[in-house]
């Protein structure tokens, strides 16, 4: 069985967001009540959100090794022409986190 570049690729990708977000659940662990987690673009996030991110890396970044990797590498995986509403779901999620995490603030007065 040999792996083309183009799935090396893919494998490197999905298996950095799947490591990423394996050190992010980790460390989330710790970060409970804490004052939160400064995140580029976005500002700083709760503990909810950061865990709903890590979750998002971990699910996303599996089914990137399963789509894009060879076939016979991963077991389980959503049908081909359903894959996209994987990371249709992730990114609903974590859109869903920041806006729960906004409306949460402006409630508070923050």
């Amino acid at each position: 069985m040999s792996i083309s570049g183009v799935e090396l690729v893919w494998v490197i990708v999905g298996g950095v967001a799947f490591v990423a977000g394996l050190i992010l659940l980790a460390a989330s662990k710790r970060m409970v009540g804490g004052p939160g987690v400064r995140v580029p673009v976005v500002g700083v996030v709760g503990d909810v959100t950061v865990l709903t991110l890590a979750l998002v890396l971990v699910i996303l970044g599996y089914h990137t090794v399963a789509y894009g990797g060879p076939a016979d590498w991963v077991g389980f995986r959503v049908r081909p022409d359903l894959g996209w509403l994987v990371y249709v779901g992730g990114v609903a999620a974590l859109g869903g986190a920041l806006i729960a995490e906004r409306l949460e603030r402006r409630e508070d007065g923050n």
